[in-house]
């Protein structure tokens, strides 16, 4: 589910993973000068082991990374 009210730069999303559960992912999009800044919040479900945590923030990390390769590009 993802509640989102683009107009106000808000893209919080639920993050649903068959072994780990559910959890809220708020997210935020603010103009800054001539370019915009994507923050996002993560924090460590309980269920899940701090190794596997800190794996899926090196993969995140990443995918924004491609992102930000792929917009700029252009």
């Amino acid at each position: 589910m993802m509640k989102r009210r683009s107009s106000i730069g808000i893209v919080d999303h639920e993050f649903i993973d068959p072994q780990e559960g559910r959890w809220e992912v708020p997210a935020r999009v603010v103009s800054a000068d001539n370019r915009s800044v994507f923050m996002m919040t993560l924090s460590k479900p309980e269920r899940m082991s701090e190794q596997d945590f800190q794996a899926g923030l090196a993969l995140v990390d990443e995918e924004l990374m491609t992102l930000k390769r792929v917009l700029e590009a252009e």
